[in-house]
């Protein structure tokens, strides 16, 4: 499963593949600690979790 994790900052919006769940999670919250914000992460579906919906979501 591809996971595309999704922020935000001064300079615009910045997309990054990811290929496993912890992955995209740890990528996601190296984006918030670096000053990102909006930070979500979208499945293979299309649809977007914030961080914490997306560890409850996939039981990390």
């Amino acid at each position: 499963m591809t996971f595309i994790i999704i922020g935000l900052n001064m300079r615009g919006p910045i997309l990054i593949d990811c290929d496993t769940a912890i992955g995209a999670l740890e990528k996601a919250a190296e984006l918030i600690r670096n000053g990102y914000a909006d930070v979500l992460i979208a499945d293979d579906e299309g649809v977007q979790y914030a961080p914490c919906e997306f560890v409850r979501r996939f039981d990390l």
